[in-house]
């Protein structure tokens, strides 16, 4: 009985080992590879959608984000399961913990540089879902 456990032991740990390997292997080099430009187009979506340093405070100049919010929502839902969900999730998670680890020195909210900021914001969010929606084949 002892050499049933000491060899079941073994084998259980190699399949459990395996199956994080194909869990791991899932997303592989080529879909990292065929994700890069989306991720690039990401990166400034989720940097701008989520600011640390807004240029405004004010409801009606927010309210501008939210049909790209919308888009970038509507965006998600037709990724969910595939490789560029998972290229998603990376570019957030990288922008969250790069802003664990650093500090942001912000200037003033609502000059009177702020609507030429924001509409080139905008404009910036548009191109990356743009960007994001021709990788992923979606028009």
């Amino acid at each position: 009985m002892k050499k049933l456990i000491f060899l079941a032991v073994p084998l259980l740990a190699l399949g459990a080992c395996d199956g994080m390997q194909s869990g791991a292997s899932s997303y592989s080099a080529d879909a990292a590879k065929a994700g890069s430009d989306f991720r690039f187009g990401a990166r400034d979506v989720v940097a701008s959608l989520d600011p640390v340093c807004p240029f405004t405070e004010q409801e009606e100049r927010l309210a501008q984000y939210e049909p790209l919010r919308t888009r970038l929502n509507t965006l998600e839902e037709r990724i969910a399961g595939t490789a560029l969900a998972v290229d998603l999730a990376i570019v957030r998670a990288d922008y969250e913990h790069y802003w664990t680890v650093n500090e942001a020195s912000c200037g003033d909210t609502d000059t009177g540089e702020t609507e030429g900021l924001l509409n080139a914001e905008l404009e910036k969010i548009a191109n990356g879902l743009t960007r994001m929606e021709a990788a992923a084949g979606v028009t």
